[in-house]
């Protein structure tokens, strides 16, 4: 794509543009001439102009001024910022969104655009740029810094570009090529059709949690941290927090960690609320990519397309494990929310920092630590095997592993957990040596994994569970999915993490009996 760079007669100040012919009928509406001054290719020489370092060498080109219908243009205008208010996109994007919505021409697309930044409304900048006195770069998509930035030779500019290589899973984010950021400015009238449809009444103390969580909602506070375990019903107490919120048209961003997972909360949701507009963005699972809506379901590169626009936004509880080491997703959901956004981390776990949290003005905590069915969470049993990878790996026989086998029942079922496909591969061929009834019974599964892909088995067994790969809050999760059965941790070691984690558990069942619940079903209408 080419830059146009002009001045206006009698100013200093130099301005590009995409479409000359665009703003020279602009300016000519205002009694202003325009003074073409030259053409590059490179983005980079825009971002050098702004910030008003030196004039970049520029050629000048025989430029092409076609007839433009304003009116055309204006209402192409409209028609692309309802849909991408908020919104942070490449051009080859936006392209993609002219062509599938169909009310725009393509062919106006330069001019839609270029009318745009002169109004206010949509702001180019570089993919990559630099920052501070030490100029380190940064990408402007995913804020990663110095670790994700390489240096490419670009066939587009033909030059040395700086590219972000984490941003390669939805697209280069490079120095000579823009960003398009769309204001969102436009105001949204109240939706009073909004209402919940379930088939159950919640418990005290999940009518506690609501009342805290609207309590949060209405004060002065910016974050909250619902650390509260696996089916207790967090899903349900947020949607009847966040009822009013939706009824007054705010937006909400949901951060899901998985793509199956993101299917599993879009189904829940919707059968939750009827009425009301979810939008799931992530992975080959988009539903109305492009329609307007107040529910956004969106996995963390998703969440790199957005910019100011949500009012609550809710970070799953994989992301706020890791959020203490990832400086760059901490600015990406800060980017992402308005000016007053709450912000909702969920966690399976104690909160990292959680003396911090406690003592923080703008900060605040729930802990729910009762289930709504009931039971507590399954305590899990250490099995140290040494030598473990020796073993695994050698296809030898581990004694450990056919104890647990042997203790199955004709009606369990019993998956094993492991770190790659390698491992999975030797327990397979280990298992063909078994008894065909049991090893029938027998599941293998790659790690990660969801929750609706482990309920079904009575026993789980984790293989090399001392490994980073496992977090606390994963095996927390896995050990509140195993409800008649057991969990076993099998390790090579005994560690501090293992033994962290057993008591974090019965900590959590602790405070379950004390409190108590109530669960009442209702029947469907």
């Amino acid at each position: 794509m080419d830059y146009q760079f002009y001045r206006l007669a009698g100013e200093n100040e130099i301005q590009f543009s995409i479409s000359l012919a665009t703003d020279i009928l602009y300016w000519q509406r205002q009694n202003k001439a325009v003074i073409y001054l030259g053409t590059t290719e490179s983005f980079a020489d825009v971002s050098v102009i702004q910030n008003e370092k030196e004039m970049p060498a520029l050629h000048t080109k025989k430029i092409m001024l076609q007839q433009i219908q304003m009116d055309l243009v204006k209402s192409g205008l409209d028609d692309l910022l309802h849909y991408l208010q908020g919104r942070m996109l490449k051009y080859a994007e936006i392209q993609h969104f002219v062509i599938q919505n169909g009310k725009i021409p393509p062919t106006l697309l330069n001019d839609i655009l270029q009318l745009a930044q002169l109004e206010g409304k949509v702001k180019l900048v570089s993919g990559v740029v630099t920052e501070g006195a030490r100029m380190r770069w940064f990408c402007n998509r995913c804020k990663s810094g110095y670790k994700d930035i390489v240096n490419a030779t670009c066939k587009l500019c033909e030059n040395t570009c700086v590219r972000c290589m984490r941003c390669l899973k939805i697209g280069e984010s490079k120095s000579c090529q823009p960003v398009y950021i769309f204001q969102n400015d436009i105001k949204q009238a109240e939706n009073k059709k909004t209402q919940l449809s379930i088939s159950y009444q919640i418990t005290p103390l999940q009518e506690h949690a609501v009342a805290r969580v609207q309590l949060f909602l209405n004060s002065k506070l910016e974050k909250l941290h619902l650390w509260s375990v696996v089916d207790s019903g967090r899903t349900t107490i947020l949607i009847y927090a966040l009822l009013e919120m939706l009824k007054k048209n705010k937006v909400i961003g949901w951060v899901i960690a998985h793509v199956d997972h993101l299917k599993e909360k879009y189904e829940q949701l919707s059968e939750m609320l009827k009425q009301t507009s979810i939008c799931a963005i992530g992975g080959d699972n988009e539903y109305r990519y492009w329609d307007r809506a107040q529910i956004y379901l969106v996995t963390k590169y998703q969440l790199y397309r957005f910019h100011h626009f949500f009012d609550v936004i809710i970070v799953d509880s994989v992301y706020v494990q890791r959020m203490s080491d990832d400086f760059a997703l901490q600015q990406v959901i800060k980017r992402t929310c308005t000016e007053r956004a709450k912000t909702i981390f969920l966690t399976n776990t104690k909160p990292y920092q959680f003396h911090k949290i406690h003592r923080d003005v703008k900060q605040d905590w729930i802990h729910i630590a009762a289930r709504y069915h009931g039971e507590p969470v399954t305590v899990p049993r250490l099995v140290y095997v040494n030598n473990l990878k020796d073993k695994l790996y050698r296809k030898k026989e581990i004694f450990q592993i056919r104890q647990i086998i042997s203790s199955m029942q004709r009606s369990d079922s019993l998956l094993f957990i492991v770190r790659n496909e390698r491992a999975g591969h030797m327990l397979s061929s280990w298992f063909q040596q078994l008894d065909k009834q049991k090893s029938n019974l027998i599941s293998i599964l790659i790690a990660p994994v969801m929750k609706h892909a482990v309920k079904r088995y009575t026993h789980i067994v984790v293989i090399e569970a001392e490994s980073t790969q496992y977090s606390d809050a994963r095996l927390f999760h896995l050990a509140s999915c195993v409800r008649r059965g057991r969990l076993y941790l099998v390790s090579n070691e005994k560690t501090i993490k293992l033994m962290k984690l057993i008591q974090q558990i019965k900590i959590q069942n602790y405070f379950a009996e004390k409190r108590g619940f109530e669960y009442k079903k209702v029947k469907r209408k």
